[in-house]
């Protein structure tokens, strides 16, 4: 555990980290975006921790709140990484380190305009068109005969795992452009679910926006495979090419 963890005293003064207070359902979502560490609180919690942060002594909290156990909530908070300094001296958390921020060079305004109308209507029409061609075209639907679009099974096999990781990547990469383009941190990376490797996004920091934000981050991927499925069916009929069609059924299957 946190060294530091319970060595405060009724008289002893906090600071806090930078923390995310705010309300959301009846609840406070507090959290510290350096360390990608949230919890939910009731109201008393979070009066609790702005009383802390205008500098009263533990004791003084306890009388303003008679009915709630103070201490055990504060030796809580220390336990979350939430609270700097006691007493001006620092409390040294070996729990909660600092998240290392993947590709830091990648700022908000390097992402965000593809989130802009212009973008987004393209991404409607494209999805519009392929289902206008599915529609008037049911013969364009990708069939099981397609995916055989090389004579080589080796190298079909090769080009099937190639564009299963790479749909998959894209994806998660999705996420991760999203969450980034709203101005918070996220990882990504590479891991295992039982016997497959598989790309994961972590954008715990989530927590910190305000809910309507965070649809972009959620549907971010979905909405992505969408587009490329409806690019693919597009340019497999109007190309005439078995390629395309290959990728928008490996899509399809993804899905």
């Amino acid at each position: 555990m946190a060294r530091h963890l319970a060595r405060f005293r009724h008289d002893s003064t906090f600071r806090l980290h930078n923390l995310v207070i705010k309300q959301e359902d009846g609840r406070y979502i507090v959290g510290r975006k350096e360390t990608e560490t949230y919890v939910s609180l009731p109201q008393e919690g979070a009066q609790v921790l702005l009383l802390m942060k205008r500098g009263l002594r533990a004791e003084e909290i306890q009388r303003r709140l008679p009915d709630h156990d103070v201490p055990a909530f504060i030796t809580a908070m220390i336990g979350h990484g939430f609270i700097h300094q006691i007493d001006h001296h620092n409390v040294i958390d070996t729990l909660h380190p600092r998240v290392r921020i993947l590709m830091p060079w990648l700022h908000k305004h390097h992402v965000e305009w593809l989130f802009t109308f212009p973008m987004k209507a393209i991404y409607v029409l494209l999805v519009l068109l392929a289902s206008l061609l599915l529609i008037t075209q049911p013969t364009s639907f990708p069939t099981p005969k397609d995916f055989f679009f090389l004579d080589s099974t080796f190298l079909l096999l090769i080009t099937t795992s190639f564009m299963g990781f790479l749909l998959v990547f894209l994806h998660e990469l999705a996420h991760f452009i999203a969450a980034r383009s709203l101005g918070i941190s996220a990882r990504f990376g590479i891991t295992t679910r039982a016997a497959y490797l598989v790309f994961i996004t972590d954008v715990t920091n989530l927590y910190s926006l305000p809910r309507k934000k965070r649809y972009r981050v959620m549907l971010a991927g979905p909405l992505l495979d969408l587009v490329i499925l409806s690019l693919a069916l597009l340019l497999g009929q109007y190309l005439g090419s078995s390629f395309w069609k290959f990728v928008a059924l490996t899509e399809i299957m993804g899905l």
